[in-house]
């Protein structure tokens, strides 16, 4: 039985009208593909909020440029 999980960074999770409709896509590619019938697919939506993935970089990126974070980058 094929599982596929779906790992996204966003701000808001998404609308379920978009899961549903990635969830018919899935179905249907891994029907054609390797010949899973309908019901047997696993589906997973998993939301990562920007702080908690790779957001983190961005966000001391942002501190950086603003200065707070040249005193952490020059102590060592």
């Amino acid at each position: 039985m094929p599982m596929l999980e779906v790992i996204y960074e966003r701000d808001e999770p998404l609308d379920p009208a978009r899961k549903r409709a990635f969830a018919r896509a899935a179905v249907a590619a891994f029907g054609a593909v390797i010949g899973t019938p309908p019901g047997r697919l696993r589906l997973a939506f998993r939301h990562v909020a920007p702080e908690d993935g790779l957001g983190l970089l961005r966000e001391a990126e942002a501190e950086d440029d603003d200065g707070e974070g040249a005193s952490r980058k020059n102590t060592g």
